[in-house]
């Protein structure tokens, strides 16, 4: 089974990883991220990996980019949102453009 998380500030795919590695690897594990690139983000996976390692005293026994898929989408313009009510035209179904991107 795959299991796809966001990568976000990489807190919860460091997670995700470190337990998926402590348990036998049972899962296979892909982050997406479109925030980060593939470095700036497995460097935040690492260190946060590192500190679970540090708490627990349980050593992750393979890198990162071993342990799970690191995929990488950058968005060029945030605005790009799909839903035409996200990007301001009207509509009953309107949706706050700031709900998608601050």
């Amino acid at each position: 089974m795959t299991i796809f998380a966001p990568g976000g500030n990489g807190g919860v795919a460091a997670g995700l990883i470190y337990g998926n590695q402590l348990m036998g690897q049972p899962f296979r594990i892909v982050i997406v991220s479109v925030e980060d690139d593939r470095e700036t983000l497995t460097a935040h996976i690492r260190s946060t990996i590192s500190e679970a390692e540090e708490i627990t005293g349980l050593p992750m026994d393979v890198p990162v980019e071993q342990a799970a898929g690191v995929k990488t989408q950058r968005k060029a313009n945030r605005r790009s949102c799909p839903l035409p009510a996200a990007r301001g035209s009207s509509s009953k179904t309107s949706i706050p453009a700031r709900s998608w991107w601050g």
